[in-house]
């Protein structure tokens, strides 16, 4: 009952958002929700620093096509300011297209 509460109080563009998540996500295949899930998990467990971070690296990422963003995620911008873990799950979450949650 909080979490419905919760999701009432939220406002009609959130509301939407997570529809639009649910929705993706039962689509997904049972391989790619588990990843979806991994994935959720490893962002959840960083510091709240370090997932505002992502959070800006995977908006600035995702509008990219997959070529571009494989290039960003390799040079050496990326290579300086994020770890390896940290670039792994930010390609993982744009292969998925999957943004994190706040």
């Amino acid at each position: 009952m909080n979490r419905l509460r919760e999701f009432n109080n939220r406002p009609p563009e959130q509301k939407q958002q997570i529809l639009n998540r649910m929705e993706t996500f039962e689509h997904m295949s049972p391989q790619q929700q588990q990843q979806a899930r991994n994935l959720f998990g490893q962002y959840r467990a960083l510091p709240e620093d370090q997932r505002g971070k992502i959070s800006q690296a995977y908006r600035r990422l995702r509008g990219m096509p997959p070529s571009a963003r494989n290039e960003l995620l390799n040079s050496d911008e990326f290579r300086n300011n994020y770890t390896p873990q940290q670039r792994d799950l930010l390609r993982g979450m744009t292969d998925l297209n999957l943004g994190p949650t706040r």
